[in-house]
């Protein structure tokens, strides 16, 4: 997550360490996570095989300042 897009990126939550995707995830975020922008980055993809996100929902609260 980051606050502008383009600086401070802190990762979330990890799942490099899963055998095997899973069709449907649930992915929950360390407790002090926070950020406006959120970014996805798939690892470990065999080689001629592209990564696919169909659809995602990220839920939370508005952190008042």
């Amino acid at each position: 997550m980051s606050n502008d897009g383009r600086t401070g990126w802190k990762l979330v939550a990890d799942q490099t360490q899963i055998p095997a995707p899973d069709k449907v995830r649930t992915d929950a975020a360390q407790q002090d996570a926070s950020g406006r922008f959120l970014r996805v980055t798939f690892t470990g993809v065999p080689g001629g095989q592209s990564a696919a996100l169909a659809e995602m929902e990220v839920v939370g609260r508005l952190a008042t300042p």
